[in-house]
């Protein structure tokens, strides 16, 4: 099975705020504020791309494609945990059947575990249905991950490793400093996050 991750609504906020970056790092100046926006998006990228098998940390909603449904009663995982999701209703699975015509599946169950992966499976007794063969599209998944809307929902700890990683680049703006042990990401970065149990989903 193939399968692609399309984004639908990227979200509008970060999960720091320059004030409260500055506030973290004891700056004063607004000088910087252009240059400190770049150095918050980059580093919640990066911690969203590198660490727990790929996160999300804000509201975003997503299309997972995939070209088939996985075998019998197998579950379909959800990327970029974790996934905003109260029950089934919150997700939509559409499909081309066999006669390449679009209809939905209404009959399955949303499993949320705390740490990693929210996936579904069909209901009991139920399968995945056929698809159309020709289509690297059949089916599509739509769905929103992260933690929620705004900086708040964001976990203390995590918002906290974002502004050290950060700061830690504000402060070293070369790739390489000389006379020092190079490093790429603060231990203390990466102790915070695995502290939330962000091993390879989970």
């Amino acid at each position: 099975m193939k399968w692609h991750l399309q984004t639908v609504t990227a979200s509008s906020t970060r999960a720091v705020s320059v004030a409260d970056f500055k506030s973290h790092a004891r700056i004063s100046t607004s000088a910087d504020d252009t240059y400190i926006e770049t150095l918050l998006d980059s580093a919640q990228q990066f911690i969203e791309r590198n660490f727990g098998g790929g996160r999300q940390l804000l509201s975003t909603v997503y299309d997972l494609v995939m070209d088939e449904f996985p075998a019998s009663d197998a579950p379909i995982y959800l990327p970029r945990p974790p996934a905003t999701l109260s029950s089934s209703t919150n997700v939509t699975i559409t499909y081309y059947n066999t006669t390449a015509a679009t209809t939905t599946v209404d009959e399955y169950l949303l499993l949320k575990p705390t740490h990693g992966q929210a996936y579904l499976v069909p209901e009991p007794i139920e399968l995945w249905p056929s698809t159309v063969a020709t289509r690297p599209d059949a089916v599509t998944v739509r769905y929103t991950a992260g933690y929620g809307t705004s900086e708040t929902a964001v976990p203390a700890g995590v918002r906290h490793a974002v502004k050290m990683l950060a700061s830690h680049w504000y402060e070293m703006r070369e790739p390489v400093i000389t006379g020092t042990i190079a490093s790429d990401v603060p231990l203390s970065v990466t102790a915070l996050l695995q502290s939330y149990g962000w091993g390879y989903y989970g």
